[in-house]
């Protein structure tokens, strides 16, 4: 529209800790750049009061004001066209203060009052009087007046603090530059504020970097362990990308009951106060480390650098996730494990391969359409893509790639990476790349021989995988990849630049042969084979690049016809035998997984190989199978331990699970003793907890409820609420379902007994059950802003009945939300997907055991 917003400043005024609005005074210089007779503003729910249009000789600009057909936006109607110009517009108007974590937000926590902002990824407006929330950074100038005995933090230095009346004092700060609209911070109340080891400057950057930690008063001393790893993670990215942190200081902001784990404000990052402030609880730290180095990565991507519109999200989440794993890899490898990454390959497939599956970039139309953009795939996908060109292509250049991206610019677009992939590695790569970005879903291959007048050919098809079938679609990705003819020992090339059927002529070779992939090859493709060709792979024990992609074909052989269930649970005996890595998660993937693959003979049949492959495992390694063993240098032996108490907790009747668990009842608990317990102990606490109270339910479960009330320590708090999401049994679901609304269990601690209670399919249709009888209660006590979160938790349900209740219970609720409507819509084409895709392939809806 050739209008450009050159600068502002806003200045706020918290008359009181109890205030439920604030008052904004705003000013904004924009340059207009071509004739107008409107111009168009963003504004949320704000009671303006005043406003005013002056051009650079301070001469007042009449105009109408008028709603926009949005109902987020304002537009002012000039009387006469404005030439090209620069104007400033003056507003005073009234922002709220709510309580549901979007735009000024406050949380009580203990006795006190805090204020915080989070304004990504659309609720900017909700504060700032503003042009756009994104594709534009202006300098920002900031002042707070607020009660004098409140600490305010913002993106940049403090200038000065002033006396305004007895009770209420000014804060001002530097303005705030090359910071997108919805990076600011502002984060005020009674803070400990410690210091942390400052960052020497460099060779690519001059000046020093403050960095402190930022907590709810008397909370200091547990944020030092993220004080502690700040400095080298800084150092890591600036060396690898060449190109120095872009601000002055750098706070770590300790935010109670935050929804998400992280938000990456420039230099002022808020974390969820329950994965910040850690005492030494150590898995927490890995979880910590994770979020920690993503955050810090996006001070490049996403900060620094840019995106213009909100369809290139993935540049900012993705490169940032690939970051972070990197230098954890590098600076934190104690927390990097084999399990870890195929945990995220199968949960990236398992995403991509749904009916519902979007492509990474799609064009952003409304609100709706920005939060659909923030998905698992704009993370981990991207993550995986990235790996898996660092394998193919070589790390280095992938490096390189993303050095060019945010090479001397403050913006970037989805072009600028395709383009820098093109010129680093060649046009090829390029192509690739995009056909996973534009595109939903993962290619699946099908690879056959004929015979045509006595000469042998390879058919070779490409189509689209989706859950169990594969699906003709006219999606098409121009791959390149290897497979191998097993007697022949010959490998073949196969390029689908032109197309996605190929017909591949093998000279000299009359008759038919089996063909089977490379899996020496990392690439995102699925390759389903017969019980035969998998069993002659596995036993050459091949050097595979990605096990995890292995796994899984192994499974989507199962799943699109080629082997029988039996045969399945054969490779998989053979499969964890060769590599031992992959137990852990296989035990508790296909627990989920069961419900669409097996009958109940077949259940049986899973849980023995399943008991059989974990001994075999810890056998190999020449450890004693113990659920309290010392397993704190075996992260492996940990996970096999957790995992084969999960896969036990299956078969009720299982004599090893009364014997080994029933026997330790009292000393679990005797959790109040936390020094007795090092911290692998305690994850494998509350999975025993869990079966305990399945094997002994009454007894079990009415102590965990009971004692619940009267446990102070956090960490004890959330392994009574995990034992107690274990338990499905009708007798006790109202009374664990009162805890979603009781005032005495936090809300991170209900996300958490919400988040494991519903995996199991029997509770969430209980929970959905029960909401309907008791939304009155619900919405009392949970945020709006947890009502999203609260919807999403229902999508597994696969039944028409079940879909008509979510739409009853929720359809009055979506419009005052902000993205419910979404996550409504979302869950309801999912439930509806499902069972149409069920009808299609004659499949039986899954039914709890």
């Amino acid at each position: 529209m050739g209008i450009i917003p050159l600068n502002s400043s806003y200045e706020l005024v918290i008359g009181s800790e109890t205030a439920s609005e604030v008052m904004v005074a705003s000013r904004l210089c924009i340059e207009v750049e071509q004739l107008t007779d409107r111009i168009t503003l963003n504004a949320i729910d704000l009671k303006i009061s005043s406003l005013k249009v002056e051009d650079n000789n301070g001469k007042k600009i009449p105009f109408a004001l008028s709603q926009y057909n949005e109902k987020n936006k304002i537009e002012l109607i000039f009387k006469n066209t404005v030439a090209p110009s620069t104007l400033t517009i003056s507003a005073k108007y009234l922002a709220l203060i709510k309580s549901d974590q979007t735009g000024l937000y406050k949380v009580n926590y203990g006795a006190a009052t805090y204020f915080f902002t989070r304004l990504q990824p659309n609720y900017a407006s909700k504060l700032f009087l503003s042009m756009a929330d994104i594709g534009y950074k202006p300098e920002v100038n900031i002042k707070v007046t607020c009660p004098k005995n409140l600490n305010v933090i913002s993106n940049t230095i403090q200038l000065s603090e002033t006396k305004v009346t007895k009770t209420l004092k000014k804060v001002s700060f530097e303005n705030i530059i090359n910071v997108p609209l919805y990076g600011i911070a502002l984060a005020i109340g009674e803070f400990d504020i410690v210091e942390g080891e400052s960052v020497e400057g460099n060779f690519w950057r001059r000046d020093a970097i403050n960095i402190r930690g930022i907590t709810p008063k008397g909370l200091g001393q547990k944020i030092q362990f993220a004080l502690e790893n700040t400095q080298k993670y800084i150092h890591f990215f600036e060396s690898l990308l060449h190109r120095g942190y872009s601000y002055k200081k750098l706070d770590l902001i300790a935010v109670p009951e935050f929804i998400p784990s992280g938000m990456e404000n420039p230099g002022a990052i808020f974390y969820s106060s329950s994965l910040i402030l850690l005492d030494n609880l150590t898995h927490l730290k890995e979880k910590f480390l994770s979020v920690h180095a993503h955050e810090i990565a996006h001070q490049w991507f996403g900060n620094a650098v840019s995106i213009i519109n909100w369809e290139d999200i993935w540049i900012n989440e993705g490169c940032a996730t690939w970051l972070s794993r990197e230098a954890m890899e590098s600076l934190n490898p104690c927390f990097v494990s084999d399990k870890l990454h195929m945990e995220e390959t199968f949960r990236v497939i398992n995403h991509d391969s749904s009916i519902s599956a979007q492509s990474i970039s799609k064009k952003i139309e409304n609100e709706l359409d920005i939060e659909s953009a923030f998905n698992r795939l704009s993370y981990d996908k991207i993550a995986l893509l990235l790996n898996i060109f660092s394998n193919q292509y070589g790390k280095d250049k992938i490096i390189d790639v993303l050095r060019r991206v945010i090479q001397n610019s403050y913006f970037y677009c989805k072009q600028d990476f395709y383009s820098a992939l093109e010129n680093i590695i060649d046009r090829k790569a390029k192509s690739i790349f995009k056909s996973y970005i534009e595109q939903p879903g993962i290619p699946l291959v099908e690879v056959s021989s004929y015979c045509k007048s006595g000469n042998a050919y390879l058919k070779i098809k490409q189509l689209r995988y989706i859950n169990g079938s594969p699906d003709c679609n006219n999606y098409h990705w121009p791959i390149e990849i290897k497979i191998k003819e097993k007697k022949y020992r010959s490998n073949f090339r196969i390029d689908f630049t032109d197309g996605k059927e190929i017909n591949y002529f093998l000279e000299g070779k009359q008759k038919k042969f089996e063909f089977t992939p490379n899996l020496e090859q990392d690439c995102y493709v699925l390759y389903p084979l017969g019980y035969e060709a998998w069993k002659t792979l596995l036993y050459s024990r091949p050097n595979i690049k990605n096990i995890p992609l292995a796994l899984v074909n192994i499974i989507i052989s199962l799943k699109t016809g080629k082997t029988t269930a039996n045969q399945f649970l054969g490779l998989l005996k053979l499969f964890t035998s060769l590599y031992p890595a992959s137990i852990a998660f296989i035990a508790d993937e296909l627990r989920f997984f069961k419900y669409n693959l097996f009958n109940n003979t077949q259940n049986n049949n899973l849980r023995k190989i399943l008991k059989y492959s974990l001994r075999f495992a810890i056998e190999k390694h020449d450890k004693k199978l113990s659920v309290f063993s010392n397993s704190d240098n075996d992260e492996f032996l940990l996970e096999s331990e957790i995992k084969l108490i999960q896969v036990l907790a299956l078969d009720f009747g299982d004599r090893w699970v009364r014997d080994e668990l029933l026997g330790i009842e009292y000393e679990l608990f005797e959790l109040t003793n936390y020094d007795n317990f090092n911290q692998n102990q305690k994850r494998l606490a509350s999975t025993a907890l869990g079966i305990l109270a399945q094997k002994n339910i009454n007894k079990m479960t009415e102590k965990l409820i009971t004692d619940l009330q009267y446990v102070k320590d956090d960490t004890q708090r959330v392994i009574y609420l995990q034992a107690l999401a274990n338990v499905r049994c009708d007798k006790f679901s109202i009374q664990i379902h009162n805890l979603i609304i009781s005032p005495k269990i936090k809300l991170n601690e209900k996300a958490v007994l919400l988040l494991n209670y519903t995996l199991y399919p029997d509770n969430t249709k209980r929970l959905l059950y029960w909401s309907e009888n008791n939304w009155g209660k619900i919405k009392k006590i949970l945020p709006s802003i947890y009502i999203p979160y609260f919807i999403n938790l229902f999508e597994n349900l696969n039944s028409l009945e079940c879909y008509d209740k979510i739409s009853k219970l929720f359809k009055t609720e979506v419009d005052s939300i902000a993205g419910g409507e979404y996550y409504l819509t979302k869950t309801l084409n999912k439930i509806k997907s499902s069972i149409e895709f069920a009808e299609r392939h004659k499949i039986v809806m899954p039914i709890d055991n």
